[in-house]
């Protein structure tokens, strides 16, 4: 897994499956953007979805080829979009299947809980390490989890809150209940 990694990731890789013969899968690996962190970002990240879409599904837009038939699905999981002009939401909403926000609301009020449990040292806490290794941060992000009854994953197109799950050996995102 990903977050079994010691160092910071720097660059995110994006895995293909190529082939299985005899009993033996074969991938390809490539490079790619992390997770978008500002406008730009998220742009250039749909811009290289778009490219790689082109190469995968022989086709440019995310609804030229049906949901069941593509290769890939393209997700982006992105913060502050309350802060975003249409025309930039609309860039990535052309190239990317699911664009994922967490509300400002979730972000706001997870800092007021770890603020509030681990005071001045509340940013060493916020890590994929410490969530792995410190009881109390995993309860804490728990809590905040429970505090929104699991709605902190918005889908944007298809205006509903969203979870990840594992099905059929890909990545499903279903509505939230």
């Amino acid at each position: 897994m990903l977050i079994e990694i010691p160092t910071i990731i720097r660059i995110c890789k994006t895995i293909r499956f190529q082939d299985i013969s005899n009993g033996v899968a074969t991938f390809a690996l490539f490079d790619c953007l992390t997770g978008p962190q500002t406008i730009e970002k998220a742009k250039q990240a749909s811009l290289v979805a778009m490219d790689l879409r082109k190469k995968a599904d022989g086709c440019w837009g995310k609804e030229e080829v049906p949901a069941g038939q593509k290769h890939m699905t393209f997700v982006h999981v992105l913060c502050e979009y309350s802060h975003w002009e249409e025309k930039s939401r609309n860039i990535i909403k052309t190239c990317i299947d699911h664009n994922i926000i967490v509300p400002d609301a979730v972000i706001i009020k997870a800092f007021e809980v770890f603020e509030e449990r681990f005071g001045a040292s509340m940013l060493n806490k916020i890590s994929k390490k410490k969530f792995d290794s410190d009881i109390d941060v995993k309860r804490t992000v728990n809590d905040i989890l429970n505090y929104f009854e699991n709605h902190v994953f918005y889908d944007i197109e298809a205006q509903k809150y969203v979870r990840f799950n594992y099905s059929g050996n890909s990545l499903v995102i279903i509505p939230v209940i």
